[in-house]
Formats: structure tokens, sequence, C-alpha cells
């Protein structure tokens, strides 16, 4: 067995990075396989398999069965897009002040047990993204981290499609996505009333905002100028017909004329923008 995993480091995410070292390198799962997902479910602390009670028979063991095999997947996988970035994410970690690393071992544990539970293995890869952003911080939160990292688990791998379209379309950044929202449908096989509906859930979850109360503030304002002008002019106009005394006609301005703008539109939110930035930009596929 490899002295690289008996070693156990000061931090939780130095013994995962190990791990997921030696287990790509390797490749001899029948030897440390096991073992290294031993190892990286104990060492987290607290992230024991909650079994399903005995009292239901046959359908207790088949069930913690079906989430052992998932949580194992899941360990796997990340065990591999970490090892995929070993270097670079070691050498960040170290760069780190010691309360830092505090920190960012706390957020790790908490990334750790959302990944050995999510139940779309292709979001793990935006999990390790996002965590070596958080390794560039000079002051990293555990609270903003958990706002970004909860966010993403309560995502589909559709509604991160969905979401980057509309980065796109706000940005004009190519980042991998679909061209347009018709690309989408076919890819995923969904209608236009399933598509809206993604958007409305995104917007509840603050990634996406109603274009409309933005541009119906301008539209008020923009009345009242015009209001003011119409106002200004007809009283011009009183004035000349009464007689007044070197009283002229005011002519209404190209203020007068006010086109509204507000339309119940959706659009993607800073919140949105800085989400697509901080866990998918750097990540090609839909």
């Amino acid at each position: 067995m490899s002295e690289k995993i008996k070693a156990i480091k000061d931090f939780l995410f130095e013994n995962i990075l190990e791990v997921a070292s030696v287990y790509g390198s390797d490749k001899a799962k029948e030897e440390i396989g096991t073992f290294a997902l031993n190892q990286a479910l104990e060492v987290g602390g607290g992230m024991a398999l909650d079994l399903v009670s005995n009292s239901i028979p046959a359908i207790g063991p088949a069930i913690a069965n079906f989430k052992t095999n998932k949580r194992i997947t899941n360990t796997e996988k990340l065990l591999s897009e970490l090892n995929d970035r070993h270097e670079e994410l070691s050498q960040l970690f170290q760069r780190q002040t010691e309360n830092n690393k505090k920190i960012l071992d706390n957020i790790f544990g908490m990334i750790f047990e959302k990944t050995a539970n999510m139940w779309q293995e292709e979001k793990i890869k935006y999990i390790v993204t996002g965590y070596s952003q958080l390794l560039k911080l000079e002051n990293p939160s555990f609270d903003v981290a958990y706002l970004y990292f909860d966010t993403l688990d309560k995502l589909t791998v559709l509604d991160i499609s969905a979401l980057k379209l509309s980065y796109q379309a706000s940005t004009l950044e190519d980042i991998g996505g679909h061209n347009n929202y018709e690309e989408l449908l076919t890819t995923f096989d969904i209608n236009i009333d399933q598509y809206i509906a993604i958007r409305e859930n995104l917007n509840r979850l603050g990634l996406m905002e109603n274009d409309y109360d933005n541009k119906l503030v301008k539209d008020i304002k923009n009345l009242q100028i015009a209001i003011d002008d119409i106002r200004s002019s007809t009283e011009s106009v009183i004035k000349v017909l009464s007689g007044a005394r070197n009283a002229k006609i005011k002519s209404l301005s190209s203020k007068s004329k006010v086109r509204l703008q507000a339309k119940d539109k959706l659009k993607i939110s800073k919140f949105g923008r800085d989400f697509i930035r901080f866990f998918i930009e750097n990540n090609s596929s839909n």
C-alpha cells in the first residue's frame, strides 16, 4: 500500500487530494480502490452512510445499497477530477494562510458531503472548478461559498445549460454552451413550456431577474419628463392667447415622445453571471 495514502495530513483537503493522486496514478483498484474510498469517507468526519431502517423488510437494504453505490460512484468521480488538477490545487492551497486553510477545509467538508449525495455526477466537475476559484481568494468566506454551492446543489444539468445560454446571450462570450434555445430544447428533448418553467425556477433562485421592473422605472421617469414638457408648452400657448407681453409659444421637444420599454422578460442577473464565472466559465461542455 502506498505510503502517500497512509500519511495523514493536517487538513481534510490535503488528505483527499493525496488519496486522489494515488487513486488516479496507480489505477490498481483491486489494491487501493476500496481503501481510498473508505479513507475519503472517514476523513471527512460525520459523513457515515445513513442507512434506511431495517424495519422496512427488503426495501431498506435495497435503498441502502443504492445510496452506498451512488456515494462511491460520486466519490470516484471527485477523486478523478481532483487528480486531473492535483498539482494546481495543491499549490493554490499551500499558498494560503493557516487561518484561510481552516476556512477552506470547512468549505471542502461541506462540498465533499454535497458531492457524495449529488444525484447528477456531471455536476462534480463544476464543484472542483468552484473550489479552485476559492483557493485563489485572499479572504475566502464559508457563508459566501455555501450560497454558491448550495445553489448549485439545487440545479440540474438542464438548469445549468439554460443559465449558460442566458449568460452567452447577455455577454456574447462563448463558454461552450448551446447557441440558441432551439438547440437546448432538442438536446434535452423538452418543449418551450418546460423551458419557460426552467427559466422561472432560475428566477426564483435569484440567478435571473425580470427586466420589467428596471424598464418600468425608466418608463415612469420618461413619462414624467414628457408631461412636464407638454405642460410647459401648453402654458406658453395660454399666455400667448391671453395677450401676455413678450409671450412666445414653446414648441414641444423630442422628450414629449415616449416609447414604453417595459416588458415582462427574464434575463440573467448579476448573481447569475457571477455564478457562471465561478463554476462554469472554464468548462466547455454543454
